[in-house]
């Protein structure tokens, strides 16, 4: 019996990042068994951990990755769309990075120091404050 190896498979389970079928192909493969998806249930309607994240913004038109510099907020520090979280050192020069989204960081992705490629995740916001430990899991 084959299982299709998708992004989402039924019963409410969902294919976990990166689950690769027995013949190593990328979603849309199939397995020849369920014991070869790697699988992760999907949380009960209604508990679902809302985040969303903070990205490296192209600061000039010929930007392809930037340094950060320094977080100017931590991780269980509130952020307000508008409020500047990190400095960003460029091809050009260094610059304040503001949210345009409001939570609570949860997870700093890349560190100071690191470099990081234009559009890539850098931090991760949680809605909520209870929801922090949930969406650090996660990503």
């Amino acid at each position: 019996m084959l299982f299709s190896l998708a992004c989402s498979v039924p019963l409410g389970l969902q294919c976990a990042p990166g689950a690769r079928s027995v013949a190593g192909l990328p979603f849309g493969g199939f397995a020849r068994s369920s014991a070869d998806l790697v699988v992760r249930r999907a949380p009960p309607p209604g508990m679902e951990v809302k985040q969303s994240t903070i990205t490296m913004p192209a600061l000039s038109s010929t930007m392809t990755e930037g340094k950060i510099s320094s977080w100017l907020m931590g991780v269980g520090d509130k952020v307000d769309a508008g409020d500047m979280v990190l400095v960003v050192e460029s091809d050009k020069a260094d610059m304040d990075v503001e949210s345009y989204e409001e939570g609570y960081i949860a997870k700093i992705l890349v560190g100071e120091g690191e470099v990081a490629t234009v559009g890539a995740p850098v931090a991760l916001l949680a809605r909520t404050e209870d929801e922090i430990a949930a969406v650090a899991a996660s990503g």
